[in-house]
């Protein structure tokens, strides 16, 4: 059970553990014996291997997903059932990607085959169809806040159909984030992204006035928030935030912090935006905001909303979703604004997200999942202190963190060459982890669902044994 107390903990022990490994020289893997380990995976991936070179000359980079490439070719996927995912030559995976974390029953899950039976049947009719009025419906009582909502396709997308909501509404253009977070590459939320202190390095492509209309705070940073919300209040049309915190807890922030912008947020008459788009109906059925104890304004959904496909919203009070009206007058008068999309609120998708919601109230998978989480967390630390690593991973119901490489709190230049060892390391595990049958997002970040087991934990688990046997001894 997550309490804020339990929280507050986790995020207490996470930093004092990163403090500690940030001490510790980075530990690289000697590249013959990477090499050697490798053999066998290069063989059987030859496949994936030549279809990267034909990408290569219609994809940017080869490829159309960034966090699940792995150096020196992705693989390329034709199946997934439950915790497994296989490649073109039939090689098996054990996935903690889950589709970037959209996936909480696995893959192929029986929770949908009446959607699919019935859509095979139907020939899915694109517009004004039941399953969405279905859908909005479940969700409001999943999550009370989301008393109205806007159905969209892909998180950026909604995102950026809140930030205009919320300048519309407040008449204020200025918008505060976490740095380091990430809601998506539509612009300004460009900026400061992944890695707290790299400003504008992603902003190429907005015009600067548009990246200086976003604002960043340093994660738990209490007088910076203050100082940055009070300075400029009445220019400030809301602040959007992540929780567990950026990068799906990567860089996790205190109970108190959030509830502190909240606060200020209140007294300032500021918009408070809660991006749930992993955390919704993944942390608990009611989201982060259940967790937390939050009354967002708005709330951003995503991926699991959609069951695995594409589905995204914005939700909150009627007198706020209303602005996405298409009445002239409302329009006129400068209280509407104007969204659309083809695929918004497909039937497909729709169908697919009301089944998980169903298959949520149903089932009740939130206590299982935390202890299937809190099970890998301490095989995981077990493992690392018994061989003498520094190492640690801790959880937020279901999503897990792994750090083998500590990254400093905040980016630097002048530390250039040491941010480049940290992500060459880093680019290192994750090839030799996948070498063994284990998928994760950018090598960190690993997604459970209820399809995943024991023996997926005792696979994961050896994997990582055979990984520190590799770390020469300092």
């Amino acid at each position: 059970m997550q309490t804020l107390d339990s929280i507050r903990q986790k995020v207490e022990d996470a930093y004092a553990k990163r403090e500690a490994l940030l001490k510790m020289p980075v530990s690289v893997l000697p590249e013959k014996e990477l090499a050697d380990q490798s053999v066998d995976y290069f063989e059987k991936t030859g496949k994936s291997k030549s279809l990267f070179e034909k990408a290569k000359r219609y994809f940017p980079d080869g490829i159309q997903h960034h966090n699940t490439y792995v150096s020196p070719y992705p693989l390329f996927m034709k199946e997934a059932r439950g915790s497994k995912v296989f490649d073109v030559e039939g090689n098996a995976y054990l996935d903690f990607t889950m589709g970037a974390g959209a996936q909480l029953f696995g893959y192929a899950s029986e929770h949908y085959d009446q959607a699919w039976q019935t859509l095979a049947t139907d020939r899915f009719p694109l517009f004004h169809h039941q399953e969405e009025l279905e859908l909005a419906e479940k969700i409001n009582s999943f999550m009370p806040s989301v008393e109205s909502i806007k159905f969209f396709q892909s998180g950026t997308e909604a995102v950026k159909a809140a930030i205009r909501l919320a300048r519309a509404y407040q008449k204020r253009d200025l918008v505060v984030k976490i740095s380091g977070s990430y809601h998506g590459w539509m612009s300004p939320m460009i900026r400061d992204i992944r890695q707290p202190g790299v400003g504008d390095l992603y902003v190429s492509g907005v015009p600067k006035a548009e990246a200086n209309l976003c604002l960043t705070v340093p994660a738990n940073d209490f007088g910076m928030l203050q100082k940055t919300i009070q300075k400029r209040a009445r220019k400030i049309a809301a602040v959007i935030v992540e929780l567990p915190g950026p990068e799906s807890g990567r860089i996790p922030i205190y109970p108190d912090f959030v509830h502190e912008i909240q606060r200020l947020c209140r007294k300032h008459q500021i918009l408070f935006i809660l991006d749930e788009v992993v955390t919704g109906f993944r942390l608990a059925k009611g989201g982060s905001q259940a967790v937390y104890n939050l009354q967002p304004d708005l709330t951003i959904l995503g991926k699991i909303i959609g069951g695995g496909t594409s589905l995204s919203a914005v939700g909150g009070h009627r007198d706020f979703i209303q602005y996405f009206s298409r009445d002239v007058t409302r329009t006129l008068r400068r209280r509407a604004i104007f969204v659309g999309g083809t695929m918004a609120a497909n039937r497909v998708s729709t169908m697919m997200g009301l089944a998980t919601l169903q298959a949520i109230e149903k089932n009740d998978p939130y206590t299982i999942l935390d202890q299937k989480a809190q099970k890998m967390v301490n095989r995981l630390n077990s493992l690392f202190d018994s061989a003498g690593f520094p190492f640690f991973a801790y959880h937020f119901g279901s999503i897990v963190q792994i750090e083998l490489v500590a990254w400093p709190a905040k980016f630097s230049w002048s530390r250039i060459l040491d941010f480049q060892k940290r992500l060459s390391a880093t680019y290192q595990y994750q090839l030799f982890l996948q070498s063994q049958g284990v998928l994760s997002l950018s090598g960190t970040r690993f997604f459970l669902s209820t399809a995943h087991t024991d023996e997926d934990l005792d696979h994961l688990t050896n994997a990582y044994q055979k990984l520190l046997e590799l770390i020469p001894i300092k």
